[in-house]
């Protein structure tokens, strides 16, 4: 039976000695012994390509068996992650506006107006990264026809606005943004008016893509 250890490997350049990167290896002590012989037989067969186990860089990336490892340190490898989907009721938001009846979806919380101050929505970034290229949309009820200003920020940053049409008592899906970024845990996505008509907040969602 094989007798197996954990081995640490220096990848250094042949030319100059410089150390390029460190890898780790498994190593069959049987075949290749703590010796000066054995360490200089496993030290070859890593150089020439014929080592017969794989090779991590201390980036995560691998070099497969009987490979000649690069001169150049290889590329970690991409971190996936699955796709993200939140979808928040302004019931469960707080700050401006009330509202009555059952929690749900065509369920609406308002006014959020001038004098309202703001709406503001809490959202759990559970991907464990902060991350770019989240999708925000919301869906608003105006009861007028007169048109107005909103806007919306992340995490205490930059206003945004956007423009809502006048809706005379109808719910309208509007999607705010198509790349915003999120921090990993508990962000807060708040809403203002700015001008025009008062509107009231039904829901928000948060979708990414499963990507690197």
């Amino acid at each position: 039976m094989s007798n197996i250890a954990p081995q640490t490997v220096r990848i250094k350049s042949h030319i100059t000695g410089n150390l390029l990167y460190l890898c780790k290896t498994s190593r069959d002590i049987d075949e290749y012994p703590r010796t000066l012989e054995g360490r200089t037989a496993l030290a070859n067969a890593i150089k020439n390509g014929t080592y017969p186990h794989q090779l991590t860089v201390d980036n995560g990336a691998i070099i497969d068996t009987n490979t000649v490892p690069p001169l150049v340190k290889p590329d970690a490898p991409a971190t996936t992650y699955p796709a993200f989907s939140v979808h928040l009721q302004a019931e469960g938001a707080t700050g401006a506006g009330t509202w009555s009846g059952s929690p749900g979806d065509g369920v609406t919380r308002g006014a959020i107006s001038d004098t309202s101050g703001n709406l503001t929505y809490t959202v759990n970034n559970t991907l464990g990264a902060n991350l770019s290229g989240f999708k925000l949309t919301h869906r608003y009820q105006t009861n007028l026809e007169v048109t107005g200003v909103g806007a919306y920020r992340i995490n205490g940053g930059d206003w945004v606005n956007f423009n809502m049409t006048g809706n005379t008592g109808t719910q309208k899906t509007q999607i705010l943004a198509t790349n915003i970024a999120l921090i990993s845990g508990n962000n807060t996505i708040d809403f203002k008016w700015v001008s025009g008509t008062v509107w009231f907040q039904d829901w928000i969602e948060v979708v990414r893509d499963a990507t690197s």
